[in-house]
């Protein structure tokens, strides 16, 4: 292999493939921790997701990595509470392959004067369940949240 080529890893084979992780932060049982994607953004901007993004290093693990996004773009700190499921539909999102793993995520009762947007979310916000679902999500995070509901995660 010549020195100019980078060497495919696991966790980003030459670029064509990322892994991701999304957290799912469910805060009194009742609203669900939403950001609003960067204006800068180049997929979705200015649109609600679920906290979460990609790996740092190839040495991060799937739990590090979504604990260090969701308190990167929401100010909050979270622990796993268990792993959900993956989301793998090749054209999830629109700038390349990805596959994400979802994560239901605690944290302590903190309330919206804790949350503070960073990395790249313009706002974030602690949304009602009802409301969230009648916003138009970006990536498949609706879906994501289906499931999660589906699943038993959450209870109204």
């Amino acid at each position: 292999m010549s020195e100019n080529k980078k060497k495919p890893t696991l966790w980003d084979p030459q670029g064509k493939i990322k892994v991701a992780c999304d957290g799912v932060v469910i805060y009194d049982n009742s609203h669900i921790l939403m950001i609003k994607r960067s204006s800068k953004s180049t997929a979705y901007p200015g649109q609600w997701a679920l906290p979460g993004g990609g790996f740092e290093d190839e040495d991060e693990s799937l739990e590090s990595c979504v604990i260090r996004e969701v308190k990167e773009e929401t100010g909050i700190r979270v622990w796993i509470n268990k792993f959900l499921f993956h989301m793998d539909k090749k054209d999830r999102d629109p700038r390349f392959r990805a596959i994400t793993c979802v994560w239901l995520c605690n944290t302590v009762q903190v309330g919206p004067e804790r949350l503070k947007a960073g990395d790249d979310a313009d706002e974030v916000k602690l949304i009602k369940l009802k409301e969230v679902l009648k916003l138009d999500l970006a990536f498949d995070h609706w879906d994501i949240i289906f499931r999660v509901i589906e699943s038993g995660a959450y209870k109204d």
